[in-house]
């Protein structure tokens, strides 16, 4: 292959990944190359994304950074080697795979069956329930719909301490009181990027209470159908999702 065919298609390729990782960085295309790998390497300590491509990546994309600058200031043509050339386009191409696999839509990997129930149910129907579909925590509803908050095993384990005599579980749920002090919950769109799902669950670490789970609904609000939950222990699927 011809030495200026080499060059030129690097450059190429280079321009496709700056204008990709732009992208990904919502910044200007304007920014510099090395600029955007500081970026990276600056969001990576609290976001998983680009922690991801960091540490695949930015030895790579920090050499690929050096050729470049090399090809800029030199005034004749530069023969790139076949391999690099193969291994920035497959650089560019996995970057692009992350960005799409993890920027999916939330609804998409969590979406499921959510069982609900309402405050005049009798707690020992629900117990039937969570004991034979091994569920652990259940959202619960006023008559009138409005969210009244998660009934878990904790829970139950609360009101038998209160209640060491109470005579059976044939109590409406209503009489059993979901703690609140722990943990929030937050409903949020179906169409709510997996990225912002992960956010959620650091900034509530860092900043709030517990976030005991999040709801995905048609929209914001709690009184909708729920359509997906997400825990903590849910998070591994994010990053599975997204190639880790």
């Amino acid at each position: 292959m011809q030495t200026w065919n080499t060059t030129l298609r690097f450059n190429t390729l280079f321009n496709e990944l700056h204008r990709l990782i732009t992208e990904c960085l919502d910044v200007s295309e304007k920014r510099d190359f090395s600029y955007c790998l500081s970026d990276i390497r600056e969001r990576s300590a609290d976001s998983p994304f680009f922690a991801q491509i960091e540490n695949r990546y930015g030895a790579d994309l920090r050499t690929i950074n050096s050729i470049r600058n090399i090809l800029i200031h030199r005034n004749d043509w530069i023969a790139i080697p076949e391999p690099t050339l193969k291994r920035l386009e497959e650089i560019r191409e996995a970057i692009a795979t992350i960005e799409k696999n993890f920027h999916t839509q939330a609804i998409d990997i969590f979406g499921k069956r959510v069982f609900t129930w309402r405050d005049t149910d009798i707690l020992s129907r629900i117990l039937d329930i969570m004991m034979s579909r091994n569920f652990s925590h259940i959202p619960v509803y006023t008559e009138e719909g409005a969210f009244r908050g998660v009934f878990s095993l904790k829970s139950l384990a609360l009101w038998l301490k209160k209640n060491p005599d109470a005579p059976s579980t044939e109590v409406p749920l209503r009489d059993i009181a979901i703690d609140t002090k722990n943990s929030e919950y937050l409903f949020v769109r179906n169409d709510t990027l997996v990225s912002s799902i992960d956010a959620y669950f650091h900034e509530f670490t860092e900043k709030r209470k517990k976030l005991g789970a999040i709801f995905l609904t048609p929209s914001w609000e709690p009184s909708d159908q729920i359509d997906g939950i997400i825990t903590a222990w849910d998070l591994p699927k994010i990053y599975e999702n997204s190639g880790a």
